[in-house]
């Protein structure tokens, strides 16, 4: 018992001798550090000072990172239930939770507040256009939009969403945008979303490409006869954070594309 005892302080104290080494988890984990407590607030005595100080030491606590990984590797891996703001979907793939709310509508704006963001639009493509310029709304649907057979079966997809309502006052109000949503559904057999990332790969970028380019009129080069070469060497960011310390990595496309030197400019 003596033993069992001293092992167990002496897990409980190594860490605090690395205190002064570790540093935050919040950009691995995609959030805000937290911030040092005071013994003041507002001038006066801080009476969340010792939660504060949880919260700061929990932040900073040392080996914080593995720690997260091996506990949302059961909850994720082992019993498929949701972790670190990460929704386990289907087949390996991962969402931000923060698109639920857009997938099952209960983010749902009122019709006045899309008519005015329709309507703010408009002026805008208005002034550009008036300047001899080209003005192309592009709404970007999240990937739980286009995939989702993928997402778990315990959420439900709406029928509609803000995007698609807000689309028909587009036309309504003569903005000129890009539905990218079909154009993506079109191709989606081509996988143009990371499994483990929100954002596209390199095919779907490309796609992408050639919707906004089709939609302002432009030429551009076709890339049909590309080499497609899927490559097990992405690190997506929904992967970080349910696994901070050693993630799982997603397949990118290598895209044999050469291209001129180039220069953007806003």
């Amino acid at each position: 018992k003596r033993i069992y005892v001293a092992v167990f302080l002496a897990m409980c104290t190594v860490p605090m001798l690395f205190y002064p080494f570790s540093k935050s988890g919040a950009a691995l984990e995609k959030r805000d550090p937290v911030k040092t407590p005071s013994l003041t607030a507002d001038g006066m005595l801080n009476n969340d000072f010792s939660g504060e100080c949880e919260a700061f030491l929990a932040d900073r606590l040392p080996f914080r990172p593995a720690v997260l990984s091996a506990a949302n590797a059961v909850k994720s891996g082992v019993f498929k239930s949701d972790a670190a703001n990460v929704v386990t979907g289907r087949d390996g793939w991962i969402f931000c939770e923060a698109s639920v709310a857009d997938y099952m509508n209960t983010n749902a704006l009122s019709d006045e507040r899309l008519r005015s963001i329709a309507v703010s639009l408009s002026l805008l493509d208005e002034n550009v256009t008036s300047k001899g310029g080209k003005f192309l709304f592009v709404p970007m649907p999240n990937k739980a939009s286009v995939y989702s057979e993928f997402m778990p079966s315990r959420y439900r997809k709406a029928n509609t969403n803000n995007l698609a309502r807000l689309q028909s006052m587009l036309a309504a109000n003569k903005v000129s945008h890009i539905d990218m949503l079909s154009l993506m559904n079109e191709k989606k057999s081509f996988g143009l979303y990371h499994k483990r990332d929100t954002h596209w790969n390199y095919y779907g970028a490309l796609l992408g490409y050639y919707g906004i380019t089709d939609a302002m009129g432009k030429k551009h080069k076709m890339y049909d006869d590309t080499d497609y070469v899927p490559k097990k060497i992405w690190r997506g960011d929904i992967d970080k954070m349910l696994y901070p310390f050693i993630g799982t990595r997603d397949y990118q496309y290598d895209l044999n594309i050469s291209f001129e030197p180039f220069e953007f400019v806003i």
